[in-house]
């Protein structure tokens, strides 16, 4: 059976049985100036969704049931996460856990030449799940480059939404980061820097995009015109960002191991961890200390263990960090308000007094004080339409342009 059918019958009988049943496919992609690519896929669940699944296979194979979901552990909800599993035509891709705040699943991930991931003939009726499985995502066009599939819902999908839409929450986007602004695109949200592309596949009925991938630029010697001004040991930054950069780097929120980093990537828990250590010496101009000793088995970075200290940030487990696992919006909000907590900044906000984001129910209930808090300073901006983008990862860059508004608005 196809692994999405059987993904929604699974789901459609959950449905009946409870309510708060959640699905998430998220398709993320992350494209550089140097024309490499990342595609993410994850497919989760809400545990109650995966207790639901259980108990219909179990009564699918006989055993009795007594019409309640039983909540199992944790340990019985990654076994038959396992075992249900499918990863046929996903061989090139490299496969992991997948949790976030009481979402379970799995992720896969294929790291490539973005002209690996274009096909030599137009594939006859693919649907974006079949064009990813392939590895195969993109027209090329001399040095355009071009998304143009159908992305219409899955009509089960669309029947389990309709079914129970207060009790049943599915999330599926595709999201697309680039190091210049699209030429076109018929994205549902597009962040402000113009970089960060995000369709609703729920509302989507087809994806269009068109960008290109600037060529290499000249060295250009600084001069007294800001917009001549270049980064001299940094390898990629955006223009319209580097005022802003040179100003992170003259208060010193710019770590050391930034150094040579394309600042148009993606940026990751380590990375940002810096960010948000960074932040908190310069509001307080105090030296932070990490921890004696090292909870993670996956990471040894100074800046992870001294935000571990502070209380910045935590572990996805008692044992791990997931130091290359990319930061949401949402997320970043939440760190850089610890940060400012931590230097004791107060950030309680009245949220009865806020501008409340037109997809503030996409928001995890965990961030929401964090982001409006950040928006009510005008830390942090959305992304258009009045929509925060809570899911969209960050670049580099931008995470250092919101620390620097940290400073500006709370640096005594």
């Amino acid at each position: 059976m196809n692994k999405t059918v059987k993904v929604v019958l699974f789901l459609l009988m959950a449905m009946f049985i409870i309510s708060g049943c959640a699905m998430r496919t998220l398709y993320d992609v992350s494209i550089t100036a140097d024309k490499k690519a990342t595609l993410e896929i994850v497919m989760a669940y809400d545990d109650a969704t995966i207790d639901a699944m259980i108990d219909f296979s179990n009564s699918m194979g006989g055993d009795s049931s007594s019409g309640e979901v039983k909540a199992h552990t944790d340990e019985e909800r990654w076994a038959f996460l396992e075992s249900d599993e499918q990863t046929d035509g996903y061989e090139k891709y490299t496969r992991t856990r997948y949790e976030d705040e009481g979402w379970k699943g799995y992720k896969v991930t294929l790291k490539d030449d973005l002209d690996n991931l274009v096909y030599t003939e137009a594939p006859e009726d693919a649907d974006l799940n079949d064009l990813t499985k392939d590895g195969k995502l993109f027209k090329k066009n001399g040095n355009e480059y071009s998304i143009e599939v159908g992305a219409e819902p899955d009509e089960n999908v669309e029947s389990a939404q309709s079914m129970s839409t207060e009790e049943a929450s599915i999330e599926m986007r595709f999201t697309i980061t680039l190091p210049a602004p699209a030429k076109s695109s018929n994205a549902t949200t597009i962040s402000e820097d113009k970089l960060t592309y995000t369709w609703d596949l729920m509302k989507t009925k087809d994806m269009r995009l068109v960008f290109e991938i600037p060529e290499d630029k000249p060295e250009v010697k600084p001069t007294d015109k800001p917009e001549d001004k270049v980064l001299p040991t940094w390898s990629n930054a955006s223009k319209w960002a580097l005022d802003e950069l040179i100003k992170a780097n003259d208060r010193g929120l710019i770590p050391e191991t930034f150094d040579k980093k394309d600042y148009t990537q993606p940026i990751d828990r380590k990375d940002f961890a810096a960010v948000a250590v960074k932040l908190y010496e310069a509001i307080t101009g105090k030296a932070a200390e990490q921890v004696t000793e090292n909870p993670f088995t996956d990471t040894k970075d100074a800046y992870v263990l001294k935000a571990f200290k502070l209380g910045i940030t935590q572990g996805t487990s008692a044992t791990t960090f997931s130091p290359e696992a990319q930061i949401t919006r949402e997320q970043m909000a939440t760190m850089l308000t610890r940060a400012l907590t931590k230097a004791e900044i107060p950030t309680q906000v009245n949220l009865d007094e806020v501008v409340v984001f037109a997809d503030d129910a996409e928001m995890s209930s965990w961030a929401k004080d964090s982001v409006y808090f950040m928006s009510h300073n005008e830390i942090i901006k959305g992304i258009g339409d009045n929509k925060f983008g809570a899911k969209n990862n960050s670049t580099l860059e931008q995470s250092l342009l919101i620390a620097s508004r940290s400073v500006d608005a709370f640096k005594k």
